[in-house]
């Protein structure tokens, strides 16, 4: 008999998912406390029961932006199976248990930052976006006047500092509107303290901010900048950053930030020097393929429709044929229409995003059909590159 999925209640459930995290991440027990208490435990998912559950995971409920609009996400982290109980198929229960849930409540899609591709393929996530590390010497960055104030974070209300990421994350295909534990972590996390600086006008509008850390460059005096939060949303914004991290460079080696391949901090720098790499890649699951199409942003000059045949072994909901209109921006999806184009859900997630073209998909993936409907759905669902900066 299979052990049962449930949602982790109570001090026994706590004490099973922190041995979890200490035992599968060697995150140390005096943090992983702190990250059940960000995270509640009402939003733990367990396998097994009593004190020594065998498997479980986190569901942090967020929106992810495309095209401009939000995406209701649920992002998946520490995903867990006990040294003990693996080779057992408990991840493959957990994670199949966890997006029958997430269907039944009609979540768009989920999103994760896998350790291992085979597990999360196999019910239906694939790589569809990347987090990116830019790196550059603090004496590279160009430095001048600027008409914004810089001011200690503290000084400025938590909300403005909020509109300024949510308005930056609405223009990245693959950012988040970040939850709670999320936010809780930009300033602290385990036992780092960063501190945070804003860039604002005169109205105290934030144009950008940033927090960071200062970790040692292999020296006695001289570190590196380690950004946990970098956000700009204007040229002003970012050049009144670069200058006041610019002034770091007489005990400061090297600025380090995250976003996407695209990186508007990193593109409006006067100069060259900033060196950027794949830091990790991360995958969605399409989980109400009729919600998550209805709730994205498309270019308002481009109209069309497709006729899709998604094939979703796992969850019946996005089983199945379905007529894609796109207009104005928006989508309208309902049941019916030929097929003309089959679409794996593993496949269609990295085209929802624009991390992959329908093209390539259909030759290595599993996608199949014309090539007009292949160059249409492409063009549809086409932007810059999708990135996200948190880790989770």
């Amino acid at each position: 008999m299979k052990p049962p999925y449930r949602i982790a209640a109570g001090v026994e459930d706590a004490l099973s998912f922190e041995r979890l995290i200490t035992t599968c991440f060697g995150i140390p027990p005096e943090y992983s406390g702190a990250l059940l208490q960000r995270v509640g435990i009402e939003n733990v998912r367990l396998i097994g029961t009593g004190r020594d559950a065998p498997a479980g995971l986190a569901i942090l409920h967020m929106g992810q932006y495309f095209g401009g609009r939000r995406v209701s996400c649920a992002g998946i982290s520490a995903v867990g199976v006990a040294p003990e109980a693996r080779g057992r198929g408990l991840g493959k229960l957990l994670m199949t248990s966890m997006l029958v849930e997430l269907a039944e409540r009609r979540t768009a899609i989920s999103c994760l930052y896998p350790a291992t591709l085979t597990l999360y393929r196999g019910v239906g996530y694939e790589i569809a976006g990347g987090r990116y590390e830019s790196r550059i010497p603090a004496s590279a960055l160009a430095y001048g006047p600027s008409a914004l104030a810089i001011t200690p974070i503290e000084s400025l209300s938590d909300e403005a500092m909020r509109v300024c990421q949510r308005s930056s994350a609405q223009r990245s295909d693959g950012a988040i509107e970040r939850p709670a534990p999320l936010w809780a972590r930009v300033g602290e996390h385990r036992g780092e303290t960063r501190s945070g600086y804003a860039a604002s006008d005169a109205q105290g509008v934030v144009h950008g901010y940033v927090w960071y850390a200062r970790r040692s460059a292999g020296t006695t005096l001289v570190h590196d900048l380690v950004t946990s939060d970098l956000c700009v949303i204007d040229r002003d914004g970012a050049l009144a950053l670069a200058a006041f991290l610019h002034r770091h460079r007489s005990m400061v080696r090297d600025v380090v930030w995250y976003g996407g391949a695209h990186d508007a901090f990193r593109d409006a720098l006067a100069e060259v020097g900033a060196a950027t790499s794949l830091a990790s890649s991360w995958m969605i699951r399409m989980v109400d393929v009729e919600r998550a199409f209805q709730e994205r942003g498309f270019p308002r000059t481009l109209s069309g429709t497709l006729e899709l045949e998604i094939e979703d072994t796992l969850l019946e909901r996005n089983h199945g044929r379905f007529v894609l209109r796109v207009e104005n921006g928006t989508a309208q999806v309902e049941r019916g229409g030929s097929g003309r184009l089959f679409v794996p859900v593993t496949d269609l997630a990295a085209i929802f995003t624009g991390y992959a073209s329908a093209e390539t998909r259909a030759r290595f993936g599993g996608v199949r059909g014309a090539e007009s409907d292949l160059a249409l759905f492409t063009s549809l669902c086409a932007g810059a590159a999708p990135a996200m900066p948190d880790m989770f």
